[in-house]
């Protein structure tokens, strides 16, 4: 029944596409491999062109390494394609493991499609490198056990054009701690001439769960599901509905001023070649678009900073974990399932783990990859803002997380409506914006608690 209610929540949210292009009937992996030969190990992903050729070349070393698995990769779509198809095929067809985003990390530990890699891990007794606390607490349980794993690690913040900085006698350091101090910040930088536009925001929903998660409130009540079952959302509460009117607001303010490209802008297309040739001052991103930020314009001067807090009353200098993890899946296949942890042992060895990241943009899992020669070599010569991210990473705590809640998907759902609405309309009212998200939102848990009693 949970299966269903979510299936049936998305289809009425509008995700489309749950049969990516791309897929083929090589993406069903087998319910028990019985014939002689490797194991195949079919991982279902949406990382595509520059994230998927560092993967699938990790996928050959592996499988040149020993002659025991296979591993497949395999292009879903986009992860919303990747979660409608994992929810909607029959267990024996399902992958051994696939890609999913980390604050869905709620919901993957209470469906039945996924098996924690912690019993693995358990299992196996493998001594995993110590991973950054707030990546282990991103992907556990109420119970501190890993469902997932770090595959791919970062964390929200911003990239910001050095140049355009310094010509408007501006500390980039100093001047970027909330939304507020951003718009202030983006205006003065284009009326002073020195650009057209002032910001570019990845247009992915999770900014507004992240950035309160920043500020140190909730977005549901129970301790965002931390302390309890979540009954309800928060958004026009307290401290937390403060802070939420502060964030949309300052960028009510930003769009409505003309400073900002529109929200919906596509990342890979149009934002990062645009923020490359230097055509505006701030990229809202994730850590893990260094790499392909680089490939667009070598030369570029900038610096990496953390997401900026809803206003002036942010409680944390870490940031909650982005990027992806690899979660097991409950196929009936023990064989793949066994081969999925044996690669995720294999990404993890420290050097392994290095030339990911260089790669990627993503950081490494833990401080052993971090202090690798390789990867040292790389922080000086290639990627000096490493330093910076890494600093905040360990600031970051496993008390700053993403809600730990079954609804993940209508809750990017519900803050993508909010983001819209306050970037797209100058005349938003921000308190019937709100309100209307907290009932969607309340409306959703209440629904999917009712089905799961």
């Amino acid at each position: 029944m949970k299966r269903f209610l979510v299936v049936l929540l998305i289809v009425c949210l509008g995700v489309s596409s749950v049969f990516a292009n791309g897929t083929t009937e090589q993406a069903a992996a087998p319910a028990e491999q019985k014939s002689v030969g490797p194991i195949d190990v079919y991982w279902w992903t949406h990382w595509s062109g520059s994230m998927a050729d560092p993967l699938v070349k990790q996928m050959e070393a592996f499988n040149k390494s020993q002659s025991k698995y296979v591993v497949h990769y395999v292009y879903q779509g986009t992860s919303l394609d990747v979660l409608a198809k994992l929810q909607s095929t029959q267990k024996k067809d399902l992958p051994a493991v696939f890609t999913g985003p980390v604050e869905y990390t709620g919901y993957y530990a209470g469906c039945d499609f996924v098996i924690p890699i912690q019993d693995f891990i358990d299992k196996d007794h493998w001594d995993t490198p110590a991973l950054f606390k707030i990546s282990q607490a991103s992907y556990s349980n109420l119970d501190g056990r890993l469902v997932g794993y770090p595959a791919g690690n970062s964390f929200p913040g911003m990239f910001v054009n050095l140049d355009m900085f310094k010509k408007a006698g501006i500390d980039p350091y100093t001047s970027l701690d909330n939304f507020q101090d951003v718009f202030k910040t983006v205006k003065t930088i284009v009326d002073k001439g020195i650009s057209k536009v002032g910001i570019g925001f990845h247009n992915d929903a999770y900014w507004i769960a992240m950035t309160l998660s920043t500020q140190g409130v909730p977005s549901f009540d129970n301790n965002d599901g931390f302390s309890g079952k979540p009954t309800k959302c928060i958004y026009n509460q307290g401290k937390t509905k403060e802070a939420v009117y502060d964030l949309l607001k300052a960028l009510h303010d930003i769009y409505a001023g003309g400073y900002g490209i529109p929200y919906g802008a596509n990342i890979n297309n149009e934002l990062i070649p645009r923020f490359a040739s230097g055509e505006f001052p701030v990229l809202l991103v994730t850590t893990g678009f260094f790499a392909k930020i680089k490939a667009a314009n070598p030369k570029f001067e900038y610096t990496l900073l953390p997401l900026p807090g809803c206003d002036v009353n942010r409680a944390h200098d870490g940031v909650p974990a982005g990027g992806c993890g690899w979660f097991i899946c409950d196929n009936g296949n023990k064989a793949a399932q066994q081969g999925a942890y044996e690669f995720a042992k294999f990404m993890s060895d420290i050097h392994n783990n290095a030339t990911w990241a260089m790669s990627t943009g993503y950081l490494p899992q833990t401080q052993a990859a971090v202090e690798t020669t390789e990867y040292q070599d790389f922080i000086k010569n290639v990627y000096p803002s490493a330093k910076m991210a890494l600093d905040v990473q360990k600031k970051s705590t496993g008390s700053i997380r993403n809600p730990f809640i079954p609804i993940a998907n209508e809750h990017k759902q519900a803050n993508d409506i909010m983001l819209t609405q306050v970037t797209t309309n100058p005349n938003a009212d921000i308190n019937k914006v709100i309100d209307d998200a907290t009932a969607r939102l309340t409306d959703a848990i209440q629904l999917y608690n009712s089905s799961s009693k």
